[in-house]
């Protein structure tokens, strides 16, 4: 049996010092049966203004609908992430009130990929210390700012 490993990470530029929200960037990286070596896909969300856990919920919801296009092995998904508020709810350890819309449609995805009894997905809190993660966490800082500098 596979295992599929999604990393989220996300970053927000705030549009002012008491303002959670502003330019949010989300990062996620996908590796096939463990979290090492090259991963087989990659993807970025940007959105002019959200807020740090909307724009994770992006993240997470791009890379599931983006790895189940191509990942059709059975077996088990981790999504894995720093954003605590966002991986307990998903866990059902945290009440979801704002993100409710978010929420409902990364478990319409968990029941999407159960139905065609491919397995489970699973979600779990990783430290911003593990060495694989900070390259996510890298990417996700480097494409707001590549955006800011030659987009925008």
């Amino acid at each position: 049996m596979y295992s599929l490993h999604i990393l989220v990470d996300s970053t927000t530029r705030r549009s002012s010092e008491n303002n959670k929200y502003g330019e949010s960037t989300a990062c996620w990286f996908a590796f096939k049966n463990k979290i090492a070596g090259k991963p087989f896909r990659v993807g970025f969300v940007y959105n002019e203004y959200d807020g740090p856990n909307k724009i994770f919920y992006e993240g997470i919801i791009q890379a599931l609908e983006f790895c189940f296009s191509v990942f059709m092995e059975k077996g088990t998904v981790w999504v894995r992430g720093d954003d605590q508020l966002v991986i307990n709810q998903l866990k059902g350890e945290r009440g979801v009130y704002e993100l409710i819309d978010y929420h409902i449609r990364v478990k319409k995805l968990e029941v999407k990929y159960e139905e065609r009894k491919k397995g489970i997905i699973r979600y779990k809190y990783i430290n911003e210390e593990n060495e694989i993660y900070k390259k996510v966490d890298r990417c996700a800082k480097q494409f707001d700012n590549f955006l800011k500098q030659r987009i925008c």
